[in-house]
């Protein structure tokens, strides 16, 4: 039996899924642009700062060492399913569809540097791990 992963790979692992998700779904929005009476959609974002302080149903809670007293006290700002919401029209075309390329390459780019973010964190903890088991840092 395999051992359940530290709560911030959990944490980790939820962000990048949802930042797929998202995606998935700006990329079915660009593919769009030209159907009639399209509405574009994203994804309501979870607030993965809840999970860090152990919310309901949420993984175990992540907390800050303080080796020091000089070390900043850690702090965490607010985690619901992803689920998927019309975007406001700043503009509709007359076919109807509200589609604005621009918006949704910006929203995609957002998303990209979250992913890479998520994917930096993971790379980062299991090279503090390793060196933590004397496996080396690379």
């Amino acid at each position: 039996m395999a051992a359940p992963l530290p709560a911030l790979f959990q944490l980790l692992s939820a962000r990048a899924g949802f930042l797929q998700a998202r995606h998935a779904v700006l990329a079915q929005n660009v593919a769009n642009a030209d159907t009639p009476r399209y509405q574009p959609q994203d994804l309501v974002e979870p607030a993965f700062e809840a999970l860090l302080r152990g919310g309901p149903g949420s993984t175990p809670s992540v907390a800050v060492a303080r080796t020091r007293s000089a070390h900043l006290a850690g702090a965490s700002p607010g985690a619901a399913s992803p689920r998927q919401r019309p975007i406001e029209a700043f503009e509709t075309a007359p076919a109807g569809n509200a589609v604005i390329i621009e918006e949704q390459i910006r929203l995609m780019g957002q998303a990209d540097r979250g992913y890479q973010l998520a994917t930096n964190l993971y790379g980062k903890y299991v090279g503090m791990m390793r060196t933590a088991l004397g496996a080396g840092g690379a």
